[in-house]
């Protein structure tokens, strides 16, 4: 099935928009926050990509399995965090955390839960 090209425009430019910011503040050098904050940031940004894939998802064949728009979710952002790190091993005064992974997950997990009450349909 080949998504339509308002399905592209609304539903997936943002996810890719999204992504896209998110690996142009990896690529420049860290700004200085409050210790601990920027796992919160982390979180943040992660919660909203997963929200976005979640919602783009939700236009595919997939929308009516909404356990596997879940997965699939939360799965695809946790990879994307796990790739954005090791992008960040390269990156001039950057470095990969295991803890800032850690972060990604946890605000796509809580995004996700609460996609997951509030979709509308069931299995």
């Amino acid at each position: 099935m080949i998504p339509s090209a308002r399905n592209l425009l609304l539903y997936w430019m943002p996810v890719a928009a999204v992504a896209a910011g998110i690996f142009i503040q990896s690529s420049l050098p860290p700004a200085a926050v409050l210790p601990g904050f920027d796992k919160l940031l982390h979180a943040l940004a992660y919660a909203v990509l997963a929200m976005l894939i979640f919602r783009a998802l939700d236009t595919t064949v997939w929308s009516n399995r909404p356990s596997l728009l879940f997965w699939v979710s939360l799965a695809a952002t946790v990879a994307y965090g796990i790739s954005d790190e090791l992008h960040q091993a390269f990156v001039p005064a950057r470095s990969a955390e295991i803890m800032d992974a850690a972060a990604d997950a946890a605000g796509a997990l809580a995004a996700l839960v609460l996609c997951r009450m509030v979709h509308r349909r069931d299995p």
